[in-house]
């Protein structure tokens, strides 16, 4: 019940460490997610948003029609696992081009 323990905190320490990891020096990452989730993580990214992506079924095509990084936004461990496993046959590498955040 600790005001510190909000959604939008837990959401502010994930776009902090976006900022110092994946997105750091100014780099934007395209967001690839569904309904809600999406929507919340577009709003708090900001102009870091190239792109925002309502995917639900992950294809190559996503990875091949936009520029990377990615930032995915999938809580379901299934989803993830289709997630990665598109990413990584597509080239792509998790930590470099690609992250998951919830």
């Amino acid at each position: 019940t600790d005001r510190r323990y909000t959604r939008e905190r837990f959401v502010a320490l994930k776009v902090d460490a976006l900022a110092r990891g994946l997105l750091a020096r100014g780099r934007r990452a395209t967001l690839v997610g569904v309904g809600a989730s999406l929507a919340t993580w577009r709003e708090s990214l900001g102009d870091r948003v190239v792109a925002a992506i309502e995917a639900r079924r992950a294809t190559p095509d996503v990875f091949d029609r936009h520029p990377a990084p990615f930032v995915l936004v999938y809580m379901a461990p299934e989803a993830r696992s289709r997630w990665r496993r598109c990413a990584t046959e597509s080239g792509l590498n998790e930590g470099s081009h690609f992250v998951f955040v919830a």
